[in-house]
């Protein structure tokens, strides 16, 4: 009958040692399922942080591709301003000339006239 006793003393006290053994395991999961949850989360944040940075960047790199576009569009339109200006200088040079030409030509003519009634 002792042995009877030790023996269910010593299964239960087994029993106990595997039931203990199985609430460790148990919590040992859900803690390494809680600090799985947490580096996931973490991961997730870091993930979202770096689109964020990328998304930041690109449109940073957009603006100064607008605003190279627009200094070169700039640079573009005073060159033919300057052409333009040129142009014009360029034209009213050639109109002064001919006016000055034409003035000759009338003063000429009007020398002629004189010398013409002055010999005749």
């Amino acid at each position: 009958y002792i042995e009877e006793v030790r023996l269910r003393e010593k299964a239960q006290k087994e029993a106990e040692a595997a039931q203990k053994d199985a609430q460790s395991a148990q919590k040992a999961r859900k803690a390494a399922e809680v600090k799985a949850d947490k580096a996931l989360q973490k991961a997730l944040k870091e993930k979202l942080k770096r689109q964020e940075e990328a998304k930041k960047r690109r449109k940073a790199e957009q603006q100064t591709a607008l605003e190279a576009y627009k200094r070169q569009e700039a640079e573009r339109i005073a060159k033919l301003a300057e052409e333009k200006l040129q142009t014009a200088a360029s034209f009213q040079q050639k109109l002064f000339e001919l006016a000055e030409n034409q003035e000759l030509q009338a003063l000429r003519q009007l020398l002629e006239e004189m010398q013409q009634k002055l010999e005749g």
